[in-house]
């Protein structure tokens, strides 16, 4: 077993979890762990690896050396839609490789809401990871985060493009055309994500040369019915567990690709003739197990 952790200074040397940044762990053929994650500490630049071995009932573990990471945070302080310290100019610093994650410190009791009336900027750096659980209060299935269309005209809440990795955690995104839109990226996490009203789609990342990816524990749901709740096209390795995704009108989850799992999520249909909780086109190596399907039109087609 391997964990990843570090110590934050300023808050009593808490250990605090890494895994959900990590971007690649394995061993290689002399048995030696290999790991890659994109993260710096909020307070402190103390990281560590700590291994644990276990063989009947001995166990041995030892923490590494701390290092400091060489990547920097963005940190997003106000709700208004433009500004320093504005969500708009964190991605503009991240598309400058100013930074690679953006956290969350807006002052205020109850949910930062961030409304918008034109588009953010696409994200075009490599590697990006758009963290809401950093914001005050934030409990799973709860975000503190909300950014907010405030005009009819349609148009999406994230758009990644060209990066190898981008995550979003622990966001609610609100009145968009896509929630979340991203094209040829190659590794992609969104996870304990809440999209509200979207008009078309939830989550749609449409790419080629996939590395792998995980769409976790997001609830996407809508008070008017829209098409399709995750869209994927060209992806591979892809987990897509937990989700609840309701009032769709077309399809729960379009999967075009190889090698994914889609397992223990919930559909709810707003459509009982035409629509199908899964729908899989032009696939392999597909595995769907333990998935809830009402109200649809047709459980999965493939």
């Amino acid at each position: 077993m391997v964990d990843y952790f570090w110590l934050d200074k300023q808050r009593n040397s808490n250990q605090r979890d890494l895994v959900k940044y990590i971007e690649k762990s394995n061993s290689d053929s002399t048995g030696t762990w290999i790991v890659s994650f994109p993260i710096s500490a909020t307070g402190s630049d103390t990281l560590y690896f700590r291994a644990v071995a276990t063989k009947d009932s001995l166990q041995s573990s030892e923490a590494s050396v701390a290092f400091t990471p060489k990547l920097k945070i963005c940190l997003v302080t106000i709700k208004d839609d433009a500004g320093v310290g504005s969500l708009r100019e964190a991605i503009d610093k991240a598309n400058l490789n100013q930074c690679n994650l953006i956290q969350f410190a807006i002052l205020g009791l109850g949910v930062a809401e961030i409304r918008t009336a034109s588009e953010l900027p696409a994200i075009i750096t490599p590697l990006l990871i758009i963290d809401g659980t950093s914001q005050s209060g934030y409990s799973k299935g709860s975000p503190t985060v909300d950014l907010i269309n405030t005009v009819v005209t349609g148009f999406n809440g994230f758009n990644g493009q060209n990066g190898k990795q981008l995550d979003i955690y622990g966001m609610k995104i609100t009145n968009f055309n896509v929630g979340i839109n991203i094209l040829n990226g190659k590794i992609v996490n969104t996870n304990d994500n809440i999209i509200a009203n979207a008009t078309d789609i939830g989550i749609k990342i449409t790419t080629t040369g996939f590395i792998y990816g995980n769409i976790i524990n997001n609830s996407i749901k809508s008070q008017t019915p829209y098409n399709t709740g995750i869209s994927l096209d060209g992806t591979a390795k892809m987990t897509i567990d937990n989700n609840s995704i309701s009032d769709f009108s077309t399809t729960g989850i379009s999967a075009k690709g190889n090698n994914q799992k889609i397992t223990n999520n919930t559909f709810v249909s707003s459509n009982n003739t035409t629509s199908a909780g899964i729908a899989v086109t032009a696939s392999s190596s597909m595995f769907i197990e333990g998935d809830t399907i009402l109200n649809a039109g047709f459980g999965v087609t493939v």
